[in-house]
């Protein structure tokens, strides 16, 4: 008599799936051990990046690379600029004539198209992380004088204390977890780094910056045992392209800003 199966093609594809998975599993758990922590952390970070930019959609993702298009249309296919950010950079961080960059690996976390990091000469690297960096070849970053890498600013693929220098500016809000990439940013950096932020100080989330962020956070999750070589915290201006006039100017009688702004440099002791 013929012997027949009593097994369904279900219950084959259900077996075959969960085979599958185990293997994958154990292929994972074996690679861990053998593939330098790294390449695990481009991994992680490259994942990271595209799941951003899968589940964000057009409700962030899409609306900041829309700016971004926009704008790269508006100046005519060229973003670098490399005064604004100088400019910028020296007054977030209060920088002093005896600051030097030279010879030092600098990453901007949260970087965006424009050229950040162009304008410093004498680094060793200069690196822009953003999720979005693989769209912005699109827009010229290839053109520019220094690294970028797309990866989330919660999963840094760099190995621990090997960033003499970190800069963010206007970027800790718009990520999805503050709290860590604050995280991130003090595993970096290294003994006797520095670090220059300028971060908005949120109280209303929008589309595009979700994380509520206040000073005291700052200074739990980020520059906790830092010396703080200057701070600086004033209303964001409402003006077009001029968020941040009422650094060095009092705003004008009864002004209700919707964000604050928080400007520090900081230095993690060297022991």
């Amino acid at each position: 008599m013929e012997h027949r199966s009593h097994d369904s093609p279900t219950a084959n594809a259900t077996a075959i799936k969960r085979g599958s998975f185990v293997l994958l599993r154990a292929l994972w758990r074996i690679g861990r051990r053998i593939v330098p922590r790294t390449v695990q952390r481009r991994l992680e970070g490259s994942a990271a990046a595209l799941c951003l930019r899968r589940t964000v959609g057009p409700s962030k993702y899409e609306a900041e690379l829309g700016f971004w298009r926009s704008e790269h249309r508006r100046t005519g296919g060229n973003l670098r600029n490399d005064a604004y950010y100088r400019n910028l950079t020296t007054r977030v961080g209060r920088l002093e004539r005896g600051f030097s960059f030279r010879d030092k690996v600098v990453v901007d976390i949260g970087c965006g198209p424009r050229g950040s990091l162009c304008w410093i000469e004498d680094a060793r690297l200069k690196l822009g992380i953003d999720p979005l960096n693989d769209a912005y070849r699109d827009l010229g970053i290839g053109q520019h004088p220094m690294n970028y890498l797309a990866a989330c600013g919660e999963a840094i693929p760099l190995r621990d204390a090997v960033v003499d220098v970190v800069i963010t500016i206007n970027a800790l809000d718009h990520v999805e977890d503050a709290a860590s990439a604050m995280s991130e940013i003090r595993r970096i950096l290294k003994p006797g780094g520095t670090f220059i932020g300028s971060i908005g100080l949120r109280t209303v989330p929008t589309g595009t910056e979700p994380c509520l962020i206040s000073r005291e956070m700052v200074h739990a999750g980020l520059l906790a045992g830092w010396r703080i070589d200057y701070e600086h915290v004033f209303p964001e201006c409402d003006a077009a392209n001029d968020a941040y006039r009422y650094a060095d100017e009092p705003p004008p009688p009864n002004y209700r800003p919707e964000v604050y702004v928080l400007w520090c440099r900081a230095t993690r002791p060297s022991a």
